[in-house]
């Protein structure tokens, strides 16, 4: 099918260009956002993008005038460095201006859809025709003479737009996980913030406590910090769902109503500190040769595979079995972008620079000390200047000093950490599967053969 499609140079059906160029004298603190080529990519990768730099309101206006702004439906495209072709297809941005000559912009489209061309730009066959007309050796780029000469086979429009909406709804599906899942975390790290950093219920039954109030009073305090809820709530709950206000309060009854001194200051009277290595077993992962790595067999995790790059390579050594990780497991990056993650993939090993945590459930759960030293990282990283903490000994970590709630309270936590992230674990499950039906849809689509089994599946 795909030989029967018209073949010609990008530029007879769409605009390309750059942007006015702004200098550095010109960038403000606050106004209309000004993207980088790394925005570009963050934003592809569906990254949260933070603007640091601006231009003034004013002075978009007077490039908008001249040399119009991209909308809704146009393609940006990195045109610098390692990620040279990344696109990325103009959503309800608002308004923004971008860099010259890092940033490409494609406009104007006449019978193609900018989506289709975007999965086309992503797809190995794109890749190998961008590759293709890069120029440089040291630093590849494209430039706008390159993409505007580039040959390109597609379908009638109408294939482009039934295509493109079967990806998309694909990507959009993997994007609504995303976004839950990045939810359903900040819900367990306020509650962890709440209990065991704040000490909101603690706190609320003192000063109930000191206030006059009676113990009943200490109780529907901590009640009250734990839900959210009003007083007047509570009682509402208490007269039309009395089992949950049951269990509201068996919960609120196993935080204690004082405080006593510690390593960490005063935290919760009868909960204890303990460094990480009582609780936590710190397991380095190895060190590889360029030559060692395949093409296949077990998936080798680098630092680069946790935030949403880097290519995946393999390994076809036999390790030791605490050389291995498997979903759920908890394991923390020492280098560079340091910090905790649970690893959600297949069965892998893991390079020198991440270890394992080994964690004694016995004690505390897997996600009780990932979120403890998620808030320890976030406080290492505001803490450090210049070359501090870029990465992170052995020795340095186990030292860690964790906080430790007593039994009942840990496994109360627990019960709910878990339910959240055997949430977050079954839709980046359902993400991944999604993600394999869309790279096999793929080339498929690109090419119009073999459609018909897949294409009924989704």
């Amino acid at each position: 099918m795909m030989s029967d499609w018209p073949e010609f140079q990008l530029g007879e059906r769409c605009t390309v260009k750059s942007s006015k160029r702004i200098f550095a004298q010109e960038y403000v603190e606050v106004g209309i956002p000004f993207m980088r080529s790394k925005d570009v990519i963050d934003k592809a990768l569906g990254t949260f993008v933070n603007y640091d730099l601006y231009i003034t309101e004013e002075r978009f206006a007077e490039i908008q005038k001249t040399h119009g702004s991209p909308e809704r439906g146009d393609l940006l495209m990195s045109s610098v460095g390692n990620r040279s072709g990344q696109p990325y297809v103009i959503q309800d941005e608002g308004s923004f201006h971008f860099k010259d000559g890092n940033i490409l912009w494609l406009s104007e489209f006449n019978d193609i859809n900018s989506d289709y061309l975007s999965y086309w730009l992503k797809s190995e066959v794109g890749q190998d025709a961008l590759i293709s007309v890069m120029i440089g050796s040291a630093q590849k780029a494209l430039t706008i003479d390159s993409i505007r000469k580039l040959w390109v086979r597609f379908p009638p429009i109408q294939y482009q737009e039934w295509a493109a909406d079967i990806l998309l709804r694909l990507d959009q599906k993997i994007e609504l996980n995303r976004k839950t899942n990045q939810t359903l975390e900040q819900i367990a790290q306020a509650i962890f913030k709440s209990w065991f950093v704040d000490f909101d219920p603690v706190k609320a039954k003192i000063e109930a406590l000191a206030a006059g109030g009676s113990a009943d009073d200490a109780e529907l305090a901590a009640m009250s910090a734990i839900s959210a809820k009003t007083l007047d709530e509570l009682h509402g709950l208490k007269a039309n769902n009395s089992e949950a206000f049951n269990k509201l309060a068996q919960t609120a009854a196993l935080f204690p109503a004082a405080m006593q001194d510690s390593e960490l200051g005063e935290i919760p009277e009868g909960w204890e500190v303990k460094q990480l290595s009582e609780i936590c077993q710190v397991i380095n992962g190895r060190a590889y040769k360029n030559t060692e790595f395949k093409t296949e067999g077990t998936p080798i995790v680098r630092i680069q595979n946790l935030s949403n790059g880097g290519k995946t390579v393999y390994s076809d050594l036999e390790l030791p079995p605490e050389k291995y990780i498997d979903r759920e497991d908890f394991i923390y990056a020492w280098s560079a972008t340091f910090g905790p993650h649970i690893w959600r993939g297949p069965k892998s090993i893991y390079h020198y620079h991440i270890w394992k945590m080994e964690v004694d459930e016995s004690v505390i759960s897997r996600y009780f000390l990932y979120l403890s030293m998620f808030r320890k990282t976030e406080a290492m990283k505001n803490a450090g200047t210049g070359s501090i903490f870029t990465h992170l000994t052995k020795k340095i970590m186990e030292s860690q000093h964790v906080l430790i709630g007593d039994h009942a309270i840990n496994k109360k936590f627990s019960d709910i950490i878990v339910q959240i992230f055997d949430q977050i674990s079954s839709l980046k499950n359902e993400s991944t599967h999604l993600a394999d039906i869309r790279d096999a849809l793929l080339p498929k689509l690109l090419t119009g053969d073999g459609l018909t089994s897949e294409v009924a599946n989704v």
